[in-house]
């Protein structure tokens, strides 16, 4: 049975259960727990809408459950509170970290924008060095920066997925960025190290120089994320707890739901 059916029919049922009743209290805390999870994988993807979900699902499952408002005699909820207080205390971290994740979302999207229109101007700076003949490491450093600015796009795209922060899309974006930095700076104003001179070709360097300053706005956008990855790690590994804990509250609440002599939910039918 998928929880669309169960969520479509368990407000209808609950409605024949008396709130001030422990199996009441639990159906209702059902819905709204059901609501969180289901909404927390929106919102880690940078979703508003969802984040406004999680919020007044949690502020509602957390009001159901409160001690101050349940029965002394509401022994089997009561015998959830670690469970019920872990999962309120994750919720608020969770939310807390909104406006990292969704800048983290938008500056990566930026990225990904940018870097079709880095991939054209590098296409050009590329060509321009084979069509002036220049020498070996110009014609290597351009090619390179053909390659970083399709792996820098790549990154910015699998940074945050379905299963988390990706480690490995984190460092190369991060390797990249500077790679990248380095090496059209180099081109265009010399660099011993790796034997560039400063071009002297005026539609290189006016190439160069429009390259650089889409780039740097990528950078921006790079350090931005880079810079917050603390609470965006922080902030998956509270989504990732809420999912666990929230599995088994949603079982818990539901014996408690289902346990007592109700009407047959319509679910179970």
């Amino acid at each position: 049975m998928t929880w669309a059916i169960v969520s479509t029919a368990l407000p209808a049922f609950s409605q024949q259960v008396s709130f001030t009743s422990e199996a009441g209290v639990s159906c209702m805390a059902l819905i709204r727990s059901r609501g969180m999870s289901g909404a927390l994988s929106g919102a880690m993807a940078g979703d508003p809408r969802s984040y406004e979900r999680v919020r007044l699902a949690a502020g509602e499952l957390s009001n159901r459950l409160s001690s101050p408002g349940l029965q002394p005699s509401y022994e089997r909820i009561e015998s959830l509170r670690p469970l019920i207080t872990r999962v309120d205390r994750n919720a608020v971290f969770f939310l807390e970290r909104q406006t990292t994740v969704i800048t983290a979302h938008q500056m990566l999207a930026k990225i990904g924008k940018d870097s079709a229109a880095l991939l054209e101007i590098a296409e050009k700076v590329h060509s321009e060095t084979l069509v002036s003949k220049a020498q070996a490491p110009e014609l290597a450093a351009s090619g390179q920066l053909l390659m970083l600015t399709q792996r820098i796009g790549k990154s910015a795209r699998e940074v945050i997925g379905r299963a988390g922060l990706d480690p490995d899309a984190i460092f190369w974006l991060g390797k990249d960025i500077n790679s990248f930095s380095v090496i059209a700076r180099a081109m265009l104003q010399g660099d011993a190290a790796l034997r560039l001179t400063a071009t002297k070709n005026p539609a290189l360097r006016e190439h160069l120089q429009r390259l650089l300053k889409v780039f740097d706005e990528s950078k921006a956008a790079a350090d931005t994320v880079l810079s917050n990855l603390r609470d965006l790690v922080a902030a998956r590994e509270a989504q990732a707890q809420l999912l666990v804990d929230g599995e088994v509250l949603e079982s818990a609440l539901e014996e408690i739901c289902l346990g007592q002599r109700l009407p047959v939910p319509p679910w179970r039918q």
